[in-house]
């Protein structure tokens, strides 16, 4: 039985979580220092993305996000789940 891509998606989840619990520290020390980025630059929340000094608070912003990066022509990665490309 083959696996079909949520399981290909999940397995990877899987594989994403061992390697931060064999490095959690280093891990923690990453959030820590990114939460102090967060508030060093005046946002606050999740998700907060900030592309060339813009911020983008909230899911119903990637939208806006995604217009964004096709202005400055980012294209999508190979390998993104179908249907979820730029």
């Amino acid at each position: 039985m083959s696996k079909g891509p949520a399981q290909l998606w999940l397995a990877r989840l899987w594989a994403a979580q061992s390697a931060v619990d064999a490095h959690h520290e280093r891990f923690e020390a990453q959030l820590a220092e990114n939460d102090q980025a967060l508030k060093a630059a005046g946002h606050w929340g999740v998700p907060t993305i900030i592309f060339e000094n813009e911020p983008f608070f909230g899911q119903d912003r990637f939208d806006m996000l995604v217009w964004r990066l096709k202005q400055r022509g980012i294209a999508s990665r190979s390998g993104s789940p179908k249907g979820k490309s730029l």
